[in-house]
């Protein structure tokens, strides 16, 4: 790495924190709501620099080369873009210079390398919102995997199905709030079997939808089973996937949306056993409901154990 980009990475972390960029609530914010807020802090250091005397700075007296930098910020958009927040975090994890009222020459030309490089991310991330999800895809693979140490096995699937962001978990709970238990004695008595990983996976918290603990174990090989339990009310239920009906089976949800996108192969009982099916189901609360479903030819995509879900 680059002393310029060094200096890039070490700056820019707490200067997205202030633009809210790595909060939780954040990641599910659209990224042309988060761009402007970039933008304005950018504006914002770039103010302070000229008040403090630092207007005559050239790029090339604060160190700073934008071709140096191009990659890490096309990446680390992209990356949140797909949610691949853990394989990006090393591009932020660093600091950033306090704003005071009065600053040395020094940290004066530390501020301004601040807002080029926050105004070079804006320049990047509005180019890649122009660009379709196929586009920023083949970004991603062509620049960053062997950089991110992304699994180079790692497949995308496109649907034509919603998006996660159609059917939107807006209520939250509080992230303390004990998890009411099943009524394996009545109610839920048909889940008694996995009473134990159903348990356990209420106090591991929520994952889906805002109130619910989605639980997943293996029942074989190829095999995984999925059980959902309400955080509120401890009420069990079966997803319409799971077990060996519904083998080579891999799922995609979110604690802010109410849809979940099955991958799996088709069997004897559904149709042909050639075929793999891509599925969005929505929970209303009660049962799921079949949104969207599309078929693929059953091959080394289907098979593949990393999975990711893109829409249009």
């Amino acid at each position: 790495m680059t002393r310029a980009s060094i200096g890039y990475f070490s700056l820019m972390n707490r200067l997205i924190l202030a633009t809210a960029l790595l909060g939780t609530a954040a990641q599910a914010e659209p990224w042309e709501e988060v761009v402007p807020k970039v933008a304005e802090r950018a504006t914002f250091i770039m103010s302070e620099v000229a008040r403090l005397g630092g207007a005559d700075l050239s790029d090339q007296d604060v160190g700073y080369f934008d071709f140096d930098v191009e990659d890490e910020h096309r990446c680390a958009i992209l990356g949140r873009m797909f949610g691949l927040t853990e394989q990006i975090a090393h591009l932020e994890d660093i600091n950033e210079p306090t704003v005071r009222d009065q600053m040395s020459r020094a940290e004066v030309v530390a501020l301004k390398l601040a807002g080029l490089t926050l105004e070079s991310w804006v320049r990047m991330a509005n180019a890649q919102l122009l660009s379709d999800v196929r586009s920023r895809v083949a970004s991603w693979n062509a620049n960053c995997p062997g950089r991110l140490e992304i699994d180079e096995g790692m497949h995308v699937t496109y649907t034509t199905g919603p998006a996660f962001t159609a059917f939107p978990a807006t209520t939250y709970l509080v992230t303390d709030t004990p998890p009411a238990m099943p009524d394996f004695n009545d109610r839920d008595r048909w889940a008694t079997e996995y009473q134990t990983r159903i348990r356990d996976g209420l106090l591991s918290g929520a994952n889906f939808a805002a109130y619910y603990s989605v639980i997943s174990f293996s029942c074989g090989p190829e095999c995984e089973d999925f059980y959902m339990a309400d955080r509120r009310t401890g009420q069990v239920f079966k997803p319409p996937f799971g077990g060996e009906v519904t083998n080579n089976l891999l799922v995609n949800y979110r604690l802010d949306s109410a849809l979940i996108y099955v991958r799996h192969r088709s069997d004897a009982i559904e149709g042909p056993g050639d075929l793999c099916l891509i599925r969005a189901w929505r929970f209303d609360g009660q049962e799921f409901i079949l949104e969207s479903e599309e078929q693929t030819p059953f091959d080394d995509v289907c098979r593949t154990y990393r999975f990711r879900v893109v829409t249009d």
